[in-house]
């Protein structure tokens, strides 16, 4: 069974069939489609409407958004899972009691991390800023909406008052302390620059604290240079069907005073 099988027979099941996914609206889908192409995998047009979105047409990524409904979001979260369960060795060796998730998109991962520990959720989005790409960019391209990631996460069990939501091009992340993990699934380094985050994962991970982040291969050193001098890197998976390295760092103890 290969991944795209596997992720649909879980879709399926009972565990995600019986999560609350009513709070995504068509524009809603269309992005978790974007964040997650896979699952549209086996759907025609599916290439063609991504690159009409991304010239600035979004009808016929909202058509299959209507057809499909929240089938998509189940294959996404899904897919999010199988990437979950992959890395739960290690987050259970981490046992975070404090996360924040760069890229949430609809904080599909945070759901898991929050049911197995109880964990404080700070989760970072730029929403819709920046241009339209589908590939690596410098700033990346807002694709998710932050209040219907709240709602989404309140109504399947995880308690409004541990969830922060704050989007950097409006808000200011500079007060964000005590991080014991902070995880960008698809997003800081493969999806845009790990460069203006260099200062958060800086200040906001405890020192000896963890970050996990998927780094595109082609370019992995140049990717990766932002990172220097914040703490050793390890591989501990791929992402992207191969296209990306994941890749975990442990926070040195003076990382918090490095330049």
């Amino acid at each position: 069974m290969n991944r795209f099988e596997a992720a649909l027979r879980m879709a399926d099941g009972p565990a995600i069939r019986s999560l609350d996914f009513s709070m995504f609206g068509e524009s809603d889908i269309a992005n978790v489609a974007l964040q997650r192409s896979e699952v549209l995998h086996d759907i025609r047009g599916q290439a063609d409407a991504i690159r009409a979105w991304a010239r600035g047409d979004d009808a016929p990524l909202l058509r299959i958004a209507r057809q499909h409904r929240q089938a998509l979001v189940a294959r996404a979260v899904a897919f999010v899972f199988l990437e979950y369960r992959a890395l739960r060795g290690l987050l259970q060796t981490l046992r975070p009691a404090r996360i924040a998730d760069i890229g949430c998109g609809y904080g599909f991962f945070d759901l898991f991390a929050q049911a197995e520990f109880g964990a404080e959720l700070v989760l970072i989005d730029s929403e819709t800023a920046g241009a339209r790409a589908v590939k690596y960019s410098e700033t990346g391209s807002g694709t998710a909406n932050l209040e219907t990631a709240r709602r989404f996460l309140v109504a399947n069990g995880c308690a409004p008052a541990r969830i922060e939501t704050l989007n950097p091009t409006r808000q200011n992340l500079s007060q964000v302390r005590d991080i014991d993990l902070a995880v960008s699934l698809l997003s800081c380094g493969f999806a845009f620059s790990c460069a203006p985050y260099r200062s958060f994962l800086r200040m906001a991970v405890r020192p000896g604290g963890s970050v996990i982040l998927d780094l595109r291969l082609r370019r992995i050193r140049e990717i990766a240079q932002p990172l220097t001098g914040l703490g050793p890197l390890r591989r501990v998976g791929t992402a992207a069907d191969g296209k990306a390295a994941r890749m975990h760092l442990v926070t040195a103890a003076t990382a918090a005073r490095a330049a």
